[in-house]
């Protein structure tokens, strides 16, 4: 589960598969408990809050109502929440939702979510791929802000709420796209990347950027199909927000100029250079 805070008292909550969410579903909520993880943001002990979990598979959500029951100091760090009784329509949903699931089905959206009424209003234009604005944020990256097209776009994102910035995520053309990877919450990132419009020229970028959120980083380099891209597997290696055994694990794959470039780099971990140089030595070859 990745956790981010959306407002006081208020956390997003986004589960990694159907797994996580049918287990944390059975051994948590049912109970009235539901534990978020985190070292900071939540409120005292006692004090009235509330989740927004974000379901796998359809990207459906649900509010619950809850009180901080104690804040966990020693790993695993993080809230503990009593939740208030669930609507029935709720839980009824939220079980029809587990059962599709567990058949293989693909579950339709049941909950309108808590703004979704305020999502009708978004530009249709930021859910098309214009190429003339794509290349307008293109190169408003690259020279740090002229006054493109694009300033229109990042004007209108910026006036969003953090349920509309996540929907356009999911939805959005790729100046949209270019647009909310610069947010400053980090919990839309990753729904820009579950976007079925975004590209592996997008993917390869975001790679390559060392701004990139750990999580991003990891969710790129647990896909198969992304990995499979050389240039995105070669940023993902580079990146230094990259986990470490994953890079060490990746190494055997690469080509000697490839090992070479990075038993030589200072910008990579020094266990990642000696373990290039390392491979290099046994392939009969200088770092």
């Amino acid at each position: 589960m990745h956790v981010d805070p959306l407002s006081a008292g208020k956390f997003h909550a986004a589960f990694f598969d159907a797994t996580e969410f049918v287990d944390t579903y059975t051994r948590q909520i049912m109970q009235g408990t539901l534990f978020l993880p985190g070292e900071e943001g939540f409120p005292a002990k006692g004090a009235a809050c509330a989740a927004i979990l974000m379901f796998p598979v359809n990207n459906d959500r649900v509010e619950l109502q809850a009180t901080v029951e104690r804040i966990s100091e020693n790993p695993p760090k993080g809230a503990h929440l009593k939740l208030a009784p669930l609507p029935p329509e709720v839980k009824s949903g939220i079980e029809a939702f587990l059962t599709e699931v567990l058949r293989g089905e693909s579950p339709p959206v049941r909950f309108l979510g808590t703004s979704d009424k305020d999502m009708s209003d978004i530009n249709k234009a930021l859910l098309e791929d214009d190429p003339e604005k794509d290349q307008a944020i293109l190169q408003q990256q690259q020279d740090g802000g002229a006054a493109h097209k694009s300033r229109g776009v990042y004007a209108q994102v910026q006036e969003m709420a953090i349920p509309q910035k996540i929907k356009l995520a999911l939805t959005g053309g790729k100046a949209a796209r270019a647009v909310l990877m610069k947010e400053a919450q980090p919990v839309v990132h990753q729904y820009v990347l579950k976007n079925p419009r975004i590209t592996n020229d997008e993917i390869t970028e975001i790679a390559r950027n060392p701004g990139s959120g750990t999580e991003v980083i990891r969710l790129i380099s647990v896909n198969q199909q992304w990995m499979g891209d050389p240039t995105i597997r070669w940023n993902i290696i580079r990146n230094p927000k990259t986990n470490t055994q994953l890079v060490l694990s990746l190494l055997p794959k690469l080509q000697v100029s490839q090992l070479s470039q990075l038993a030589k780099s200072d910008s990579v971990k020094g266990a990642i250079s000696q373990a290039a140089h390392k491979i290099l030595e046994a392939r009969g070859k200088r770092g």
